[in-house]
């Protein structure tokens, strides 16, 4: 199967739309169309961890008088909460597979 190429941005090196792989197409009118794409490699995803320091940094900036910091530090607990629940989960899986695989 062949991989489609991506298209090139314009000339004038700005792009008003992300770089879509050809043959592929958003839909018309969605939320994602409008939203630019980070040049770059791809972001790594966080952990609970991680995710509960940066919500106590956030905190510290509530503290500071910065309105709307303190929501932003309540729901990056919430993320770091419900991931923290679902990675015993994914190690939960892989040792059950792994136990089949090996017949335990």
């Amino acid at each position: 199967m062949q991989t489609p190429a991506l298209q090139s941005p314009p000339a004038h090196g700005l792009r008003s739309k992300p770089a879509v792989p050809a043959g592929f197409a958003r839909p018309k009118g969605s939320f994602a169309e409008e939203l630019p794409l980070p040049d770059g490699p791809p972001l790594r995803r966080l952990t609970s961890r991680q995710l509960r320091e940066l919500s106590a940094q956030w905190h510290d900036q509530a503290r500071r008088g910065d309105e709307g910091a303190e929501r932003v530090a309540q729901v990056l607990a919430w993320v770091a909460d419900q991931r923290a629940r679902r990675e015993p989960a994914r190690v939960k899986v892989l040792a059950e597979r792994l136990s089949r695989w090996v017949g335990l």
